[in-house]
Order: C-alpha cells, then structure tokens, then sequence
C-alpha cells in the first residue's frame, strides 16, 4: 500500500447506525525500503502534518454524517463508545475488512452474541454499489 486505501462501513451499535469511511494512510514497509519519490513524499505529508516518520500507517476515520470530525486517534472521537470502538476495531483488522462491511459495536464489546445485519441484505441497488465501490476502492 502506498499512500491511500479507503473503505466505507456500515456501523452499528445499540439505538445506533451511521456510516462511516476508514482511510489508511501511510507506506508500507516494503514501499518504503524501494526509497521511490512517492514514498518520500507520502512520508514527508506525513511528518509536516505531525505523525511519526518513517515506515507505517494509521487509519483516519469518522463518521460521514459529521465530516468535519475524522480522527487517526480512536480515543478523540468525544464521549461516545460507538466511533472510538468501531475506530480500534477497524485499525486492528483493516487487512480483513472491505466497504459495505458491518462493524458492530455491540457484537465486538460481547454484548451481544450475533453480528447484526446491514439494512441493505437483500437490496440489488446496494449489491451493484457495494461492488463498484469494491472495484473502485
């Protein structure tokens, strides 16, 4: 990965349900080995914005009904559980998960003992969008 991936979820927690978008930002280790133009360059918007130089990543993310309020920091998303849950979640299997995918907050937190269902199973508009959006992201 070098520069940006992004994805797009589905999140869900009790008497809650947003969407949100995930971004991964930074180089891959191997990327950054190569020393390629682009790697020094991700690495230099990297460090002037304030986050570690150097081979990584971090994942921006928030929620797109408030855009204004994405964080690399699953712990500055305010007093609300459901964004900094989804946000640790998401960091931790980023590699696994694809846009469309349900995060549940409730099901993560063993709360509950089933995933919860996205809204859209079932619905052949959202099926064609999840699949353009696979291909584009």
């Amino acid at each position: 990965m070098e520069g940006m991936d992004v994805k797009f979820f589905e999140v869900r927690d009790r008497g809650t349900h947003m969407f949100c978008m995930g971004t991964l930002i930074g180089i891959s280790p191997e990327q950054f080995e190569k020393d390629s133009t682009a790697a020094k360059r991700v690495t230099r918007m990297l460090v002037r914005g304030g986050y570690a130089p150097g081979p990584g990543h971090m994942i921006m993310f928030g929620s797109m009904s408030e855009p204004c309020r994405f964080s690399c920091d699953p712990y500055e998303h305010g007093k609300t559980r459901t964004l900094g849950a989804a946000h640790d979640f998401v960091a931790e299997h980023w590699d696994l998960l694809k846009t469309g995918d349900v995060i549940d907050v409730e099901y993560i937190l063993g709360e509950t003992c089933e995933i919860k269902e996205s809204e859209f199973v079932g619905d052949p508009m959202h099926e064609e969008m999840l699949v353009a959006m696979n291909a584009i992201f």
